[in-house]
């Protein structure tokens, strides 16, 4: 929101409009359901599980967590990226630690579910 608003003259529209247009194009249960639990089995499967070891292995942990956050956030088409790439950052450190796609997989679920819950609301109660 603040890289939108110092970018244009009307910032906040563009936010209400990016939060609508993005984030609720369809406010059904299968929507929700994807965003919130199909959608990050996928992006975890292919960025931590897929992408990841590979790289890892040529360039070492710490690289590979940034080149894919990177990814990640431009993967995701959004307007203001960098909370996608602090997300990446996040579903990446987890997988370094854990070494499974269930904690990258249940975090990413439950960030997902927060914005979704977040953005629906604020949508209903006509808030943006």
């Amino acid at each position: 929101w603040v890289v939108l608003h110092g970018f244009f003259d009307d910032g906040d529209a563009m936010f209400r409009q990016h939060l609508r247009g993005a984030i609720f194009k369809d406010d059904s249960v299968l929507y929700f359901v994807g965003v919130v639990v199909l959608f990050p089995i996928l992006e975890e499967i292919w960025f931590r599980g897929l992408l990841y070891t590979p790289m890892r292995r040529e360039w070492g942990a710490w690289a590979s967590i940034v080149i894919l956050s990177l990814l990640f956030a431009f993967a995701h088409n959004n307007a203001v990226p960098i909370n996608q790439f602090f997300g990446g950052m996040i579903f990446a450190y987890a997988y370094e630690k854990r070494r499974t796609l269930v904690a990258p997989i249940i975090l990413h679920m439950l960030g997902n579910g927060a914005l979704a819950v977040v953005g629906w609301a604020l949508v209903k109660w006509q808030l943006v």
